[in-house]
């Protein structure tokens, strides 16, 4: 369960309300920790919100996508905390265009990051309306498919904390 914790930071490869409220001058040790409090907190009111199981945290902290109601509203719930889907229970590209020059310096990286937003908003075209927890699942699952094509590489050490490499 602990890794799930870990795991949870990565969601997929943004943590938009995370970074955005990160001042620039901020001790990074002290800003990991408030991550590392903030993805706790979503964590325990996602997974008593949406009752998700052991077996749905197990499957996630083995970075499988889980096939259950339970454990793909806990991903809902999880990309609605985090920006990645909005109130309306609809897939948030503008607010991920609007988040990713703040973290993201390089030009080539930015661009790749908004073809897989793209890539991935084409992917959810069909998942019909009001059902927030397969569009969850399916962003998901877009994310771990074509982070590759597009250059990113998802990297997951769960022992020592989650990031983002991205490849040169």
């Amino acid at each position: 369960m602990r890794n799930y914790l870990k795991l949870s930071l990565i969601l997929s490869f943004c943590f938009f309300e995370l970074i955005q409220t990160a001042p620039p001058e901020q001790d990074i040790e002290a800003y990991f920790k408030y991550l590392a409090t903030r993805v706790e907190e979503v964590r325990d009111k996602c997974e008593e919100e949406s009752g998700a199981t052991y077996d749905d945290l197990e499957a996630l902290d083995e970075g499988k996508i889980p096939e259950t109601e339970t454990g793909k509203c806990m991903i809902a719930c999880e990309f609605i905390e985090y920006g990645i889907i909005n109130e309306d229970h609809k897939y948030n590209k503008d607010g991920i265009y609007d988040m990713l020059p703040k973290y993201l310096r390089e030009d080539k990286t930015l661009d790749n990051f908004r073809k897989l937003t793209d890539r991935c908003e084409r992917a959810v075209e069909k998942v019909e309306e009001g059902d927030v927890c397969e569009l969850a699942r399916k962003l998901k699952l877009c994310f771990q498919q074509h982070a590759s094509e597009f250059g990113i590489k998802m990297f997951m050490d769960v022992e020592n904390f989650g990031y983002i490499d991205y490849k040169k």
